[in-house]
């Protein structure tokens, strides 16, 4: 893998978990809302590298129904929060690539000018 390759599958890591993050927290957002069914942003290899969200799916297991009848949420706050917090960890992680890389690519420019002068 070159540089620009690592820099793209950081990239798309930190787009592929900003989104997931974004679909949790609307799933956390709206826990309390009657009958919401929560979402879940899956994720696909990309063929040149990377991960994309190839979709987000509708959980739509029933959740049952309050006193009143109404029908209730079926987002689980706990599973929501351990998977938000996966979420980050891959975000930073993917920032850490994207990091290296800009670094790495930066000392490459360094010596190319040096090599020039």
């Amino acid at each position: 893998m070159n540089l620009l390759g690592a820099l793209n599958t950081g990239l798309s890591g930190m787009l592929a978990a900003g989104t997931r993050l974004g679909v949790g927290a609307n799933n956390v957002a709206n826990m309390e809302t009657s009958g919401f069914q929560s979402q879940q942003a899956n994720l696909e290899e990309m063929p040149e590298g990377g991960v994309a969200v190839g979709s987000i799916t509708t959980d739509t297991t029933p959740a049952g129904a309050d006193s009143d009848g109404e029908p209730l949420s079926n987002v689980d706050p706990v599973n929501e929060m351990v998977q938000m917090k996966l979420d980050s960890l891959l975000y930073n992680a993917n920032a850490s690539v994207v990091g290296m890389a800009d670094s790495m690519m930066g000392n490459l420019l360094d010596v190319m000018s040096n090599r020039d002068s």
